[in-house]
């Protein structure tokens, strides 16, 4: 006696396993896109905090936006699809240089956060 087809476990063996890997895959387009989206906010805080960067250099040394203390400001990124909140602190190190301590933290989200430190000389020697 000659049977040909599938029997019902093996019909139901073969959909738990498709099942199984169909669930896996979901889960890596899931991870996958998470992180894609993490990258562009790191990448776009990492952007408007250079952005800023440039703004203070642009700024005579002698200002009073340069003045000591903590600032705090929001800023919107170049595409304009996300808000940030930087804070920073200027403080004169010796006369002449100042360091500028920057953070930049997605707006809701103050676990994600970027730092960058800036030095401002006033002037700048070589020694030979």
């Amino acid at each position: 006696m000659s049977k040909t087809g599938f029997t019902l476990i093996e019909t139901m063996l073969a959909a738990a396993l498709a099942l199984f890997l169909t669930c896996g895959i979901a889960e890596l387009c899931a991870l996958s896109l998470k992180a894609q989206n993490k990258t562009a906010v790191v990448s776009s805080m990492t952007q408007t905090l250079l952005s800023r960067l440039e703004s203070f250099k642009a700024v005579q040394f002698d200002s009073k936006d340069l003045g000591p203390g903590v600032h705090e400001e929001t800023a919107i990124s170049s595409d304009g699809k996300r808000t940030f909140l930087i804070n920073y602190a200027i403080e004169e190190m010796q006369p002449g240089l100042k360091k500028i301590n920057l953070a930049i933290t997605p707006a809701g989200r103050p676990e994600s956060t970027t730092r960058f430190v800036l030095y401002l000389s006033i002037k700048l020697e070589t020694r030979q």
